[in-house]
């Protein structure tokens, strides 16, 4: 019938047309997280990337009008996308989160930490908090390191933390950071650069005291925590520690992940 010849034909016009657009998207897209990851020290998990490009596809489609109908195509919403491009994400908190916290291994702690760095070069501050296996919060605590870079900032929470975490044993931790120049750099055997050489040196020393230790990098969506704590030490003018009656933000943070909160 005419109808169905005509969807037809538009249907095909709009897979067209999708194809034409889905290169250049994909490519824009690529170069971004290229940018992120060499500029900004942060990163997006692929399954994030793909969406991005996904709901950039779709909005440019979507903006696209069709002269010979008078009509604009639109398109599926972007949970249909996802089905589309056969991309299986973890839920977790919220629809936007792709990452949540978890925890540790039985018997080991897991130390997040985080720098915060207005400007860079500029006044910057740590933030580090210590799980134990069963999710609960054992200790956190909020540095202002003063001036300095972000590698600078990324490289001394995770010292202040492994300094905080030994206090309250020698368990075997695993060290979670979002920054994946400086958790790169402590898998390896490289000094780094020398404006940081000095504090991945004091780093590996300490690693000594711990029985085991494991340098893994997380997405900031897994990391909000230490990322709190890390703004709150960019504002204070030391540091501030808590073994008890932690922040109100921390807890709502973490709610999901620590039962006492």
């Amino acid at each position: 019938t005419p109808y169905l010849n005509g969807a037809l034909l538009l249907l095909i016009r709009f897979l067209n047309l999708a194809w034409k657009l889905l290169l250049p998207h994909g490519l824009w897209g690529i170069w971004k997280e290229r940018n992120r990851r060499i500029f900004k020290e942060k990163s997006l998990d692929p399954c994030q990337v793909a969406i991005q490009i996904a709901l950039a596809l779709q909005e440019n489609i979507n903006l696209t009008t069709w002269t010979k109908y008078q009509q604009k195509i639109q398109i599926c919403n972007s949970l249909e996308w996802q089905k589309l491009l056969s991309i299986q994400c973890k839920s977790t908190h919220t629809d936007q989160d792709l990452v949540c916290w978890t925890p540790p291994p039985r018997g080991w702690k897991k130390l997040n930490t985080d720098g915060a760095s207005k400007g860079n070069p500029g006044k910057f501050g740590g933030g580090v908090i210590l799980h134990c296996s069963s999710g609960y919060i054992v200790a956190a605590s909020a540095h202002n390191f003063n001036f300095g870079s972000n590698h600078q900032a990324e490289a001394l929470a995770i010292l202040k933390g492994l300094e905080m975490a030994i206090k309250l044993g020698d368990d075997p931790l695993q060290v979670e950071s979002d920054s994946l120049n400086i958790i790169k750099l402590l898998q390896s055997n490289d000094p780094g650069h020398w404006s940081i050489r000095n504090i991945i040196t004091d780093i590996r020393i300490m690693q000594r005291s711990f029985r085991q230790v494991q340098f893994q990098h997380v997405l900031r969506e897994g990391n909000k925590a230490a990322d709190l704590l890390a703004n709150i030490g960019v504002v204070i003018d030391n540091q501030q520690s808590w073994t008890d009656n932690f922040p109100k933000d921390l807890c709502q943070i973490t709610q999901n992940d620590i039962p006492h909160c």
